[in-house]
């Protein structure tokens, strides 16, 4: 507990008497439990923490206090600043530096009686508890604090641990005198599993197509030689599920972002015709060959638990045709196909 004396003069000046403020400033810590994380090419910054991290109670026990100076209980951040922003439950929050590189903290503060508040873009270093406006402050003032950690880069796996930090800290503001006495409030520190999905992936290497009659495909668009393949999927799962995705992306135009997969050119090779492939009875449209979150096109595969370490997709291959005039020969194309593990 830290206690400090102010002294303050009279806003009249009449005889020049002094009020003493005598007030004490408490700490307050927030316990971190062991935190996990386990998706790999989630959208950054990414959320770690599952529930907020919190402690409240009083901050601020005054004895004496000038009659007639209106002033406020107030949290300050006490670390720096990442400069960069997220929207979290559609709240903004600035992101705040934990101590570890590539881990972010967001933090929110209230009086004990209000809602939380965010600090966000627009009051990046500030949030206001309690304020006088009779210039009486009651015996005590409560505050509560809560944060939450986000990786702001890609972690490797292992073990990331979060030193104890102090993160916010609480005190008074009176208007006339600017800032006084702090009560810190500080996380204990935490440590971060991180473990990822490993996966085998097997595709098949070739897919051979059935010889047809180009003669019964006699309109732009029509379809024929569906023939099916699959994608298996094998893991040893991480600490927590994760949502596997995937891209298709077309060798011959790797900025082909159509659902119609180009077919190499040459001697003997076919004209006015394609390839389209099928997950489901849609066709699958071509994308960038990454694995981030978003990336355009990315289409879902299922999800890798604790329970479930094994998938498979089912496709189809099919001929297209894409031009009136269609010129019979061979078709060769190539396809490569890219997860994300979210």
């Amino acid at each position: 507990m830290k206690k400090l004396i102010f002294l303050f003069l009279s806003s009249l000046l009449i005889n020049n008497s002094a009020f003493a403020v005598t007030c004490s400033f408490e700490d307050l810590k927030i316990t971190v439990p062991a935190l996990r994380l386990g998706i790999k090419d989630g959208k950054l910054p990414q959320m770690i923490s599952t529930s907020w991290h919190s402690t409240s109670g009083v901050v601020t026990s005054c004895s004496e206090h000038p009659k007639n100076a209106n002033f406020k209980n107030l949290a300050n951040n006490s670390v720096s600043s990442t400069n960069n922003d997220m929207v979290f439950d559609g709240v903004s929050y600035r992101i705040y530096e934990s101590g570890v590189d590539g881990v972010g903290v967001i933090m929110e503060a209230a009086d004990i009686s209000q809602d939380y508040k965010p600090f966000g873009p627009k009051n990046s270093s500030e949030v206001i508890g309690w304020s006088s406006n009779t210039g009486e402050a009651p015996p005590t003032t409560s505050m509560k604090f809560r944060v939450r950690y986000v990786a702001t880069k890609r972690l490797a796996a292992g073990v990331v641990t979060i030193p104890p930090k102090q993160l916010m800290r609480s005190g008074l503001h009176f208007p006339s005198y600017g800032y006084f006495g702090w009560g810190a409030v500080t996380s204990k520190g935490a440590d971060i599993q991180v473990k990822y999905p490993s996966c085998k992936l097997s595709i098949p290497n070739s897919v051979s197509l059935p010889r047809v009659d180009s003669s019964r495909m006699r309109s732009v668009g029509d379809t024929l030689g569906e023939t099916p393949f699959d994608i298996a999927l094998d893991c040893v799962p991480g600490v927590v599920d994760s949502k596997i995705r995937y891209t298709l992306t077309d060798i011959s135009n790797p900025s082909n972002k159509t659902s119609t997969l180009g077919i190499f050119s040459g001697d003997g090779m076919a004209k006015g015709v394609a390839l389209q492939i099928l997950d489901g009875a849609s066709p699958v449209s071509f994308g960038p060959d990454s694995s981030a979150a978003e990336n355009k096109n990315q289409m879902d595969f299922g999800i890798i638990s604790k329970d479930r370490v094994s998938l498979i997709k089912n496709l189809v291959v099919r001929y297209v045709r894409t031009s009136d005039l269609l010129t019979p020969g061979k078709i060769k194309s190539t396809v490569t196909i890219t997860m994300s593990y979210q």
